[in-house]
């Protein structure tokens, strides 16, 4: 995990609100990356196309 993550705490706050009946089971990347990607978009106002790889494609 990285300093600007969702900690676990975090995560289990947000993980509550999302689908649990496998609605994305073909995505290889996890819910939790899509979100701290999404949140290091917002936070760093980035590019998508230039988001570090660590958050999946």
């Amino acid at each position: 995990m990285r300093r600007d993550d969702l900690t676990d705490a975090e995560w289990e706050r947000v993980a509550s609100l999302l689908p649990q009946d496998g609605v994305h089971a073909d995505r290889t990347t996890d819910d939790r990356t899509v979100i701290d990607g999404l949140l290091h978009q917002a936070r760093t106002g980035v590019r998508w196309r230039h988001l570090p790889d660590r958050y999946g494609c």
